[in-house]
């Protein structure tokens, strides 16, 4: 299993366009954590080139997206709420 960061900017801002990504995003997953606008961690068995190119049909056309591998990565957080952080301690500590 693998621990992906996955950041994008949609060229199209509208509510649609950002509930298709978060859809296609959590049927790749296992567990996810999203408390910031345009970024989640996810736990999955994908790599990040498969992850990246699962979200593709979901991606409005000129948008930009960043999936890398933070399994087993140091990290550091500060001011989210209690779920965030005792998720990230689950799943990253």
């Amino acid at each position: 299993m693998r621990t992906l960061l996955i950041g994008y900017d949609l060229s199209d801002t509208s509510s649609e366009a950002y509930e298709a990504v978060a859809v296609a995003i959590k049927a790749n997953v296992t567990a996810w954590w999203h408390h910031l606008d345009s970024t989640w961690i996810v736990r999955t068995r994908l790599d990040p080139v498969a992850f990246r190119d699962a979200l593709r049909s979901a991606l409005p056309r000129a948008s930009e997206v960043f999936v890398a591998d933070i399994t087993d990565s140091a990290t550091a957080w500060r001011g989210f709420s209690d779920s965030g952080t005792n998720w990230l301690e689950r799943n990253l500590g």
